[in-house]
């Protein structure tokens, strides 16, 4: 009896000791909660509102969520990549299936974060863990909706205000990004006939999320009608290459050749502002090189950066801004593999995404789809060999925007 009764003090005891120690935790101050949070993944975020009002109101904060997603950029699992993969299964009537997966940059192992579903879809913009979606089909008009894959919420935007929209034989872009001056997400819109007409007018629309409308910019966007059609001669999708501080960055196209050799010659960077709506011009880098070149844009930590490779060299040019003056700076420079030109020839018709790393011995490296080339000896390497119908790669961050407000809903997937 006397064990039993021991025992059972020392039990209570120990309970009473665990009690003390959460009631201590509870009563922390804000603060100290804000800064746990804001290391913790979005899922485990998203459970811990649940726990009481006083950490679902740290947590819905919109202070909290931009510390949350600063940390997140800069952390080290910022290189995670988003892997959009498309898959044939017989069984299901419209043959394909869509699917999302969250994967590292150096392995394309596969951590988490898998979205599937039975319609076809196509990536549009990527910015802060929100990506805008275009929905395509033949039964139905495009549909533009903003995706958050880490808290599983979406918002499907209004129709769009232009009939060119919705128009197979009209040519549009559509960027998503950030707007620091007025600090909201923007999507947008411009669309042009490919009719050839000199009357032809291009239309100008941004979305705002605050205001979750569109609004037709009549001040037109610094671009004019003619150089807005050749900029995307040489781009089918009609994406932007990279985004970077509040702007959107494609390759400025000139068409060029020689005895009936025609194609297209990248000449500067083209970027489009999102605080002022804008576009600006840049003069590329000149390489020397008069054989076949390729080019690329991708991030170096803080900075944007360009890769330009040919049969004989490749080079990395940095783009550095002091005093408001804006100007390349050479990076790197080396010679060039066959098997390095082949790559990322190949992936230059698909308007593939290139991402840069650093392995574990320091070794650098350019990431194009499933395979990653060696600057420094110029080796090609295969990763991710189970991957099939592999489509794109795009850079990705959780993010806890758009899990509260905005009226944003459940995003639906299937298993």
């Amino acid at each position: 009896m006397k064990k039993v009764k021991s025992s059972s003090s020392s039990s209570s005891s120990s309970y009473c000791q665990r009690v003390s120690h959460v009631s201590e935790l509870k009563y922390l101050p804000p603060e100290v909660w804000t800064q746990i949070f804001a290391i913790l993944r979005v899922k485990t975020l998203v459970r811990l509102r649940c726990v009481c009002k006083s950490w679902c109101s740290i947590i819905d904060d919109p202070d909290f969520i931009n510390i949350h997603l600063e940390l997140c950029s800069i952390n080290v699992d910022k290189n995670k990549l988003l892997l959009s993969v498309q898959t044939f299964i017989k069984r299901r009537p419209r043959g394909c299936v869509y699917i999302m997966t969250v994967r590292r940059a150096d392995t394309l192992g596969k951590p988490a974060n898998i979205f599937k579903n039975p319609e076809y879809y196509s990536l549009r913009g990527n910015c802060d863990g929100l990506l805008l979606m275009c929905r395509t089909g033949l039964d139905h008009c495009p549909e533009l909706t903003i995706w958050n894959l880490s808290c599983r919420k979406s918002l499907l935007l209004p129709p769009c205000p232009f009939p060119q929209f919705y128009n197979r034989l009209s040519d549009y872009i559509c960027v998503f990004g950030f707007a620091s001056q007025s600090k909201d997400y923007k999507v947008i819109l411009i669309t042009i006939e490919r009719y050839e007409d000199p009357k032809a007018m291009m239309n100008f629309a941004v979305y705002t999320l605050s205001d979750q409308r569109w609004n037709v910019r009549n001040n037109g966007c610094g671009i004019s009608h003619d150089y807005f059609k050749r900029m995307f001669e040489s781009s089918p999708y009609r994406k932007f290459d990279c985004y970077f501080q509040g702007a959107a960055h494609w390759f400025g196209n000139d068409p060029c050749g020689d005895n009936g050799n025609y194609r297209i010659k990248h000449t500067h960077l083209v970027s489009l502002d999102f605080s002022s709506e804008k576009f600006t011009f840049m003069e590329l880098p000149n390489t020397c090189d008069e054989q076949e070149t390729f080019w690329f844009m991708f991030l170096i930590g803080e900075s944007l950066a360009i890769f330009s490779i040919s049969h004989v060299s490749s080079n990395i040019w940095v783009l550095e801004q002091d005093s408001g003056k804006r100007e390349w700076t050479l990076w790197f420079s080396g010679i060039s593999s066959k098997a390095g030109f082949n790559l990322f020839k190949s992936h230059s018709r698909e308007n593939s995404v290139v991402f840069y790393y650093e392995s574990v011995d320091g070794s650098r490296h350019l990431r194009c789809g499933t395979k990653s080339y060696n600057l420094a000896d110029c080796r090609v390497q295969i990763h991710g060999k189970s991957i099939k119908c592999f489509r794109e790669l795009q850079n990705y961050s959780e993010s806890l925007v758009l899990h509260k407000g905005y009226g944003a809903e459940d995003l639906p997937s299937f298993p």
